[in-house]
Order: structure tokens, then sequence, then C-alpha cells
């Protein structure tokens, strides 16, 4: 029994340590729990104003016919794709396939097991690294546009989501469509990293 109540005493202080969704479930703690959901729900609420989505559709004819103050057609056409930036990852990676490509001269083809290794880690660079090209050139659409808080807005890009101001609007470009905000993992990830989920710091189901 002592055994155990320690245990639980350590989850319970991982839970209330964890900063990020990671965190939060390898501490043991499940996001998509009653309890969770209506955590999640809760902060959607707070934070997600409205479906505008038929407002930017019109905005999108009127701003492909006509000259508008204010924004104009491209304004839109960046809140309607969400378009990764891996470029970092991808020069960190070409700097080390070009240091792989050094070492492989250096170990010679008697050195075997290096030459094995190098290998290996190669390939799986070069698999990375085709990866995030592909993202890059292959931009996600945009199914929905809702209006946002700006603290919202500030986690949402964080997290490499579309967001941007139009008009009186602060908006987010939803790349997903068909299930309830609360269950979107960006949603989960923000509640995880404002440490409200149940267990946490701030666990929102305490108030």
């Amino acid at each position: 029994m002592a055994t155990i109540t320690r245990v639980s005493k350590k989850a319970r202080e991982s839970l209330l340590s964890s900063s990020n969704l990671e965190e939060y479930c390898a501490a043991g703690g499940n996001e998509s729990s009653a309890v969770n959901q209506r955590i999640i729900g809760d902060l959607v609420h707070r934070e997600v104003v409205c479906c505008i989505s038929c407002t930017v559709s019109a905005l999108m004819k009127v701003a492909s016919e006509h000259r508008c103050e204010g924004f104009d057609y491209d304004d839109l056409l960046n809140l309607c794709e969400r378009r990764a930036d891996n470029s970092e990852r991808i020069d960190e990676i070409t700097e080390r396939l070009g240091e792989i490509e050094d070492e492989e001269l250096d170990a010679g083809e008697d050195d075997s097991d290096r030459l094995g290794a190098l290998a290996v880690e190669k390939s799986r660079l070069e698999d990375e690294k085709k990866q995030l090209e592909d993202e890059q050139e292959n931009p996600s659409e945009v199914y929905e546009h809702w209006a946002v808080s700006k603290f919202f807005a500030r986690r949402l890009a964080e997290h490499g989501e579309v967001t941007g101001d139009l008009l009186d609007f602060t908006v987010w470009g939803r790349c997903c469509t068909g299930q309830a905000i609360l269950l979107d993992h960006v949603a989960c990830a923000i509640a995880a990293e404002m440490q409200i989920l149940e267990g946490q710091q701030n666990d929102w189901s305490k108030s």
C-alpha cells in the first residue's frame, strides 16, 4: 500500500509540473477525459468568438474582382493555406549530410561498423529532408475561418497555425473540419501549456 501511495504522489507531482501536452500524457494525464474535455471546451468558449468562413469567402470574391482599401487578395490568400517553414531544419540536415560525406571518406573501407552507422543516419536524414521539403512545397488547405482573441491567435501561431488580421477580426485559419474545436490537437496542446488541465498547476476543474 505504501508503494502505491508513493507512486500516486509522484504521478500527481509530475502532472502538477507538466508544462506541455507531451509531459502531461507521459505523467499519466488524459486530455480526452470528460473533465479535460470540459476544460478545453471552456477555453474554446472563452477565446474563440465565432465562425467567419462565409465572411472570408465573400471578401475573397470581392477582392478578386475589385481593389479594396484595408486588405487585398494576397492578404486573404495568406489566410487560406498553411505553408510550413522548415528552412532552418532543412539547412541543418543539409549541413549534417555534408559532414557525413566527409566522415565516410575519412573512415575508409575497413571501418565497416562506422560506415554502416553513417549510412543509417544518412538514410534517415535524407528521408526527413524529403518530408520537410514536401511539407514546404505543398501547403495544407484551410477549411474554416474563426474570429479569435489575440491571446489565442498568438498561441495558435506558436504551433504553426494560420493566423492574421482582417478588418476588425483576428482570424484563425483552421486546417481541419467536421469535429468540435475542443477535440483539435492544437487546442489540447494550448490548454496543457497553460497548465489548466486536470492535475496541472492552474487546474480549471477546481474553479
